[in-house]
């Protein structure tokens, strides 16, 4: 009786602990900015399942395609009954193009959502005066 009762115990954090699944889509990259301007928001419209959280993230993107997190570009949303929304991040230092590059310094916003689909419409980065 014992062993049942722990493989049931068993079962069941299993089946729980599997039922949080996640989806991630990428934007397309972006390589504009001011030079000598750092201060930046961005702008990104997202669809998923309707009343599921996403997390948007603003990404630089090395030259061996890694991405590292810009600093405070993370937000967290709930999608709307339609499974979208638009997101405008805070003020955000990044994205310093410099003059003898400058289209050296690509980011991509990443989503990551609850459930198991999910798409970034559209991306714009801002500089902010």
């Amino acid at each position: 009786m014992k062993k049942v009762i722990v493989l049931v115990l068993i079962a069941m954090l299993a089946f729980s602990s599997s039922a949080s699944a996640a989806y991630t889509a990428e934007s397309q990259e972006t390589r504009y900015g001011q030079i000598n301007h750092s201060k930046y928001y961005y702008e990104v419209s997202i669809s998923g399942q309707p009343n599921t959280q996403a997390t948007v993230t603003l990404m630089y993107k090395g030259p061996a395609g890694q991405r590292e997190p810009v600093y405070g570009s993370e937000v967290t949303v709930t999608l709307d009954a339609s499974g979208s929304a638009i997101i405008y991040s805070p003020d955000l230092y990044c994205c310093t193009p410099i003059a003898s590059n400058p289209y050296s310094s690509p980011v991509v916003v990443q989503a990551q959502f609850q459930g198991n689909y999910g798409s970034v419409n559209w991306f714009y980065l801002h500089a902010r005066y």
